[in-house]
């Protein structure tokens, strides 16, 4: 029986033979790191909430009206989708959340 040593990701339990991968997972990929440079942990993000009227209501107004979430970047006052909160961003202007320290 052979030994195999591995190293694991602090965050979502990602492992790997390599120490490099997984330093470069939780930098860049990890979806779990608090502190990863990304729009939905930033300090600029601003969400708030719109509603959808629906026009064919089969004459019940509201019935099938619906609030959903908007994303805003306070900063650059653009919106921001949804899907693109988790992705890393190469924002220059980018600041954690409640003042972390990043991980390096």
């Amino acid at each position: 029986m052979e030994l195999i040593s591995a190293y694991g990701c602090s965050f979502c339990g990602m492992s790997s033979r390599h120490k490099s991968s997984v330093k470069r997972h939780e930098r860049r990929q990890c979806k779990k790191n608090p502190h990863r440079s990304r729009c939905g942990n930033c300090v600029h993000l601003y969400e708030d909430s719109e509603t959808f009227y629906n026009r064919n209501h089969n004459g019940d107004p509201g019935s099938t009206d619906y609030e959903y979430p908007v994303f805003n970047c306070l900063k650059f006052e653009v919106d921001i989708d949804q899907g693109a909160l988790n992705e890393n961003n190469e924002c220059g202007d980018w600041e954690l959340l409640n003042n972390a320290t990043p991980v390096n």
